[in-house]
């Protein structure tokens, strides 16, 4: 009955209960686990009252089983939350200990700060320690323990009852049969005692109702926010974007001055490209070449894009730029030209070709303020963040922006855009206090914003289109979330708790069904929305199959 209770009313909305657990079915089934438990207990009781001669281990052995049982019956009652309480706790008492040593220690060299300068190096070694001591083992292990405390394991339903028969059900009817067997044959003419044969008929129905059920719970995920296919550990700093180089292979830049090709699949590193200088994008050109937007070494001495061979990570040609490049991506009408755009400046540029050995400038943009992303909405036109409370709409032959739109006055940083459509895209801020997203249409001539979503606590870090309806954000505040742009009520379908530090870039894996988002600790971690996208592709089929109904209809009526 508890476990039904937590199932039914106490889930969030990114695990809803299966069809078969709101049943009077599975109503009964969770009565008839919480009985067991209480007749392992009545049992355990009967045989240490009772005037039978049972050893002490096998009482003992029965103590043992009644325990281990009914904490596995406390992780299936409580929905998996006693296992994530458990882990907390594991993970909490160390960092506990940890602060009760050094706080103590924090406050002696305050104290000593305080103290005249004539009690000499003792007093100035300490004074020393006062400046690293507390904020290292703060930043360091009280902070990731506090952060790890807070994520929660993911396991199916199913695991966790096939557990429960392991460690609670199967040793609970050994132990029963080992005791009535030393009570028969300490009184052959005696019979199994009333509490012992409830025990166990229970236990053995228990079993198998339990073995079905595991089954048929097994895709049933606790935690789902936090359940993720694969981790790379991909760079030792910030990843500060990812894209996609062929199927199922990512390219990672870092603030490490790294960019790294990783295969998705497997997690392995297929080519380092070293840039000296921290790398804030790549992209792909075909198969055979990388370009990377790096700052310059030197401290506000512009940037530089570089362009690799990705089958030896060699350096093929280093363009240099008078602003730090924030970006690079390829023109999806000319694969032949890049766009790349950073602090005090938006550019076009030709490749290389045989004809001319350097890249050679086709287009500067008039921009103010400088730009932190541009998104194409067709081939002609694109639009363009500032990082501040403009956007704005640019064609791409001409050097001035066709439309300017502004945000309300809260959305001062807009640092992410993304195209969904060619009339409509969306904009992400990177403010602090709230993570807003806001969709802008083409609407009556003009662009007008028309949605808001509101869920993130603090500021967006990328966005990135799974398809024409569903979207990925990221945020400071340590989640991803899928988004469906058609739904009235703006609101998410998923979100990814698997990060312990700031979201920082994200990118679809379509092969995969999965996303990849990078974090300010330098993982990568892929997840499966593979669920979401099949919601939506039988959406879709219901939504053509009443469409064709109706056109039926309709023409029967015009036919009469």
């Amino acid at each position: 009955m508890i476990n039904w209770l937590f199932v039914n009313y106490l889930r969030g909305k990114d695990n809803p209960p299966l069809p078969t657990q709101v049943t009077a079915l599975a109503f009964l089934s969770s009565v008839v686990a919480d009985g067991d438990v209480a007749t392992d207990w009545l049992y355990y009781n009967d045989i240490t009252t009772g005037e039978e001669d049972i050893p002490d281990w096998l009482i003992t052995l029965q103590l043992v089983s009644c325990i281990c049982g009914s904490l596995s019956w406390l992780g299936v009652a409580t929905d998996g939350r006693f296992v994530s309480w458990v882990r907390s706790a594991a993970i909490l008492i160390p960092a506990l200990l940890v602060f009760i040593i050094a706080f103590p220690l924090h406050i002696i060299v305050h104290v000593l700060d305080r103290v005249d300068s004539y009690t000499g190096v003792f007093c100035l070694c300490f004074l020393e320690l006062k400046d690293t001591m507390y904020e290292n083992i703060k930043e360091n292990v009280l902070t990731p323990l506090w952060l790890r405390a807070k994520q929660k394991p993911s396991f199916s339903s199913g695991t966790v009852l096939f557990f429960g028969i392991l460690v609670e059900d199967i040793p609970q009817l050994v132990v029963t049969f080992l005791i009535e067997e030393k009570i028969k044959s300490d009184h052959p003419e005696g019979q199994i005692s009333n509490a012992a044969l409830v025990n166990l008929l229970f236990a053995i129905f228990d079993i198998l109702h339990k073995l079905a059920q595991a089954y048929d719970l097994r895709k049933d995920v606790q935690n789902a926010g936090y359940a993720f296919k694969r981790t790379i550990k991909a760079h030792g700093f910030w990843v500060e974007s990812l894209s996609l180089s062929g199927v199922n292979q990512i390219l990672s830049s870092s603030f490490d001055t790294t960019a790294k090709l990783l295969d998705a699949v497997t997690g392995k590193c297929i080519q380092v490209f070293e840039c000296e200088s921290t790398v804030y994008g790549t992209v792909a050109l075909g198969t055979s070449k990388v370009l990377a937007a790096c700052k310059t070494a030197a401290f506000n001495n512009g940037g530089h894009i570089r362009m690799f061979d990705i089958a030896t990570g060699a350096l093929d040609y280093d363009l240099k730029l008078d602003f730090v490049p924030n970006f690079v991506c390829v023109y999806p009408a000319d694969s032949g030209s890049f766009f790349t755009g950073g602090d005090q400046g938006l550019q076009r540029w030709h490749m290389p070709t045989e004809s001319a050995s350097t890249p050679q400038l086709i287009s500067t943009y008039k921009v103010q303020g400088g730009v932190q992303s541009i998104a194409f909405l067709d081939n002609d036109t694109f639009v363009s963040c500032q990082g501040s409370s403009s956007v704005h709409v640019w064609h791409v032959n001409k050097e001035e922006p066709t439309h300017t739109i502004r945000a309300n006055e809260n959305d001062v940083q807009v640092w992410s855009v993304l195209a969904m459509s060619s009339t409509m895209f969306l904009i992400g801020n990177s403010n602090t206090k709230k993570g807003l997203i806001k969709s802008i249409e083409f609407v009556n001539n003009q662009w007008t914003i028309c949605k808001t979503f509101d869920e993130h606590s603090n500021g967006i870090m990328s966005l990135t289109k799974i398809n024409s309806s569903l979207f990925v954000s990221t945020s400071h505040d340590t989640t991803a979330k899928v988004w469906d742009i058609t739904r009235a009520e703006p609101s998410s379908l998923f979100t990814f708790r698997g990060h312990i530090s700031s979201v920082s870039s994200s990118v679809y894996l379509k092969e995969e069904q999965a996303v990849a988002t990078g974090d300010k600790d330098g993982a990568i971690h892929i997840w499966s929305i593979g669920k979401y996208l099949k919601d939506e592709e039988n959406q879709s089929l219901l939504q053509h199959a009443h469409n064709s109904d109706d056109d039926r209809i309709s023409k029967r009526e015009n036919q009469s």
